[in-house]
């Protein structure tokens, strides 16, 4: 059997990276290991029973152009909840920069945020649909 279990996201640094994510979106931290001095393995998610984690990779040179533009202009993410109101006026609370209002689709209300780094992502609360 095989199946996902971490997406990469890229970050200059740690620190403040994970503070949003636990902060704005509630993301536990999984793992924060040093593995030298300048690399730390780190992984986020919703809950520590999430089937999908996030790895922050750090990155410098070249690659650095690319934080925050992973998926271009699109949607990098996508955050299901089953409380679509309450997940937005938190969000909202904390700051998180919504790129429009929520709007209702056929598969689900959603809404599109960006996370500290510029990724955009979808608030999803599904409608049974998917």
């Amino acid at each position: 059997m095989q199946y996902l279990s971490a997406v990469s996201i890229l970050v200059e640094e740690y620190d403040s990276v994970i503070s949003w994510f636990t902060r704005c979106l509630n993301f536990e931290v999984l793992v924060d290991q040093v593995v030298t001095e300048d690399m730390r393995f780190v992984r986020l998610a919703p809950s520590k029973d999430a089937s999908l984690s996030i790895v922050l990779n750090r990155v410098t040179g070249e690659n650095a152009k690319y934080i925050g533009k992973q998926a271009g202009d699109d949607v990098l993410m996508f955050l299901n909840t089953d409380d679509f109101d309450a997940s937005y006026q938190d969000m909202l609370q904390q700051g998180v920069e919504f790129c429009e209002a929520p709007r209702n689709e056929v598969y689900a209300k959603v809404v599109v945020f960006k996370d500290c780094l510029g990724n955009k992502w979808d608030l999803l609360e599904p409608t049974g649909l998917n």
